[in-house]
């Protein structure tokens, strides 16, 4: 099924490279795509077939750094690397496509605590070992999709992701990881009257993962880490471990938008259900290593009016996420033949998280016809997440503030284009209580965690964006380059060695965009 899926996404890509080059392309198209659809960043893939362009592409190749003291214990502390990436979008008649293709090659040093790679972030159910390694990270994703105009007032849409990853560590207990995920998202949209429009859509995701650990040198033993919590741990010692995470999900949201040319609003509203397993040893030995559930509720408004030389948007986002992890109390018995098999005795919620944020922005771009030529913008978030560990491991509620402002100036010389960009933003803690019961990992893992969890930081940055005009004759095209960095410093912290702890980050590229 998944060849199948593949073969379709593929056969989508390659009639929209063919089928690129034409001159309505220019070099200001991230702008465009959001500036003139407002139905980007929705769930539903009709957003496709309003984007403002019959055809562009971007073949781009980035180079990345980062590195510094201030991050989680189970973040990287170096971090080096690369990615190569394909996207495009062509317009037919009644019918639109977009795809990409994307490498990613990275390597991460002095890691530990985290041998995953896509299971969902609220999952607790970690498989770890603490030693500090270094880690290389590949990953390799394919997506399409495409818009079809059924009659004038429906839309059909229809958008597929797939991806691969693999993380492997040569120092022994050396876990390697190989993780799949897929996704598809179909949509429809109703026009209710020339002003007026009404969608729905929906997900099906899923998600596997496999993580081995193997040990060249077996004469010493280590300990691996099954998490259920924010140092809550399970402990197996020796010279291997295996862990399978299996997952399923699926969202459904709706959306209203209004648009007639000078105002456009867009609502949506969804809800995303998701639910992770994790299964250690073979078939013999099988352990259930936890089960993650998650409901998330979500809201999206986007308000835009434009004039002949100034675009004004309003963003708010609410969420709400709901996690619960399960754990299960197993006991190792004997079958008939003698083989040990562990048998699930009860089970238990071990592990509670509830989760809010709202953010507001506003964005303001001074027009030169169809392009910007500046662009300045400021975010307000506001976050607070509530966790509970039974039976009375502990209790962890913090709530913060941020705020981030961007500025951009587009400058034309000749034909070519050059924007200088500016960043800034500024994290706060308003609250933070954590109550625990004597964690054995406490100093070791936990409250470093939570220090970089409920930190207080300010950071700034800024991008040099170059894009000059390339003299191929029949289409417009650009040679891009890039170079972007950032700054940011930890103000305070409930662990010590990370206060006044800084961390930086480079990205350079080249692309060319046709």
């Amino acid at each position: 099924m998944l060849l199948k899926i593949k073969s379709v996404i593929l056969v989508s890509m390659f009639s929209l490279m063919v089928f690129a080059q034409e001159k309505s392309t220019y070099p200001y198209y991230r702008d465009a795509l959001y500036l003139g659809n407002i139905y980007s960043g929705s769930t539903n893939p009709v957003a496709i077939s309003h984007a403002p362009f019959l055809s562009i592409a971007d073949i781009g190749i980035k180079y990345h750094f980062e590195d510094g003291d201030f991050r989680a214990k189970d973040q990287t502390g170096k971090e080096t690397g690369f990615d190569v990436s394909m996207w495009g979008i062509k317009k037919f008649n009644r019918i639109s496509f977009e795809g990409g293709i994307s490498y990613y090659n990275d390597v991460q040093r002095d890691k530990s605590w985290n041998t995953t790679l896509f299971i969902a972030p609220s999952n607790p159910f970690i498989l770890a070992d603490s030693v500090a390694s270094r880690y290389n990270v590949e990953r390799f994703s394919l997506n399409g999709g495409f818009a079809y105009e059924i009659s004038p007032m429906v839309k059909l849409g229809l958008r597929a992701f797939y991806e691969v990853g693999s993380s492997a560590d040569q120092t022994d207990p050396r876990p390697d990881t190989k993780a799949m995920k897929f996704r598809i998202n179909p949509g429809l949209t109703f026009a209710l009257s020339r002003y007026w429009e009404l969608g729905i859509s929906g997900e099906y995701r899923m998600m596997n993962e496999q993580t081995d650990y193997t040990c060249v040198r077996t004469e010493k033993n280590y300990t691996f880490f099954l998490f259920s919590g924010l140092g809550t741990y399970l402990g197996r010692t020796g010279v291997s471990y295996s862990r399978q995470y299996k997952g399923r999900a699926y969202n459904g949201a709706l959306q209203a938008v209004f648009a007639n040319g000078f105002i456009s609003n867009m609502i949506e509203a969804g809800i995303d259900r998701n639910q992770e397993e994790a299964i250690d040893g073979g078939k013999s030995d099988k352990f259930l290593g936890g089960k993650y559930n998650n409901s998330t509720f979500f809201v999206t408004e986007r308000f835009q009016v434009r004039s002949e030389r100034l675009y004004h948007n309003i963003t708010l986002d609410a969420l709400y996420s709901d996690s619960k992890g399960t754990w299960y109390n197993q006991k190792q018995m004997n079958s008939d033949t003698g083989e040990g098999y562990w048998e699930v005795m009860s089970s238990e919620i071990k592990h509670k998280e509830k989760t809010m944020t709202a953010r507001l922005g506003y964005r303001m771009d001074i027009m030169r016809g169809e392009t910007p030529t500046l662009t300045w913008s400021v975010t307000l978030g506001y976050g607070k997440t509530e966790t509970h560990n039974y039976p009375e491991d502990y209790t962890a509620n913090h709530s913060y503030m941020n705020v981030k402002a961007d500025i951009a100036k587009h400058f034309n010389i000749k034909k070519s284009v050059f924007t200088v960009s500016l960043y800034g933003n500024y994290r706060n803690k308003l609250s933070a209580d954590l109550d625990t019961r004597d964690l054995r990992i406490y100093n070791e893992f936990t409250l470093p965690m939570w220090g970089y969890t409920t930190a207080s930081a300010v950071g700034a940055g800024g991008e040099l964006n170059v894009r000059l005009p390339l003299p191929f004759k029949g289409f417009t095209s650009y040679l891009g380059m890039f170079a972007r960095g950032g700054y940011i410093t930890c103000l305070s912290s409930e662990y010590e060695p990370l206060k006044n702890a800084n961390r930086s980050h480079v990205n350079a590229g080249v692309n060319f965009i046709f």
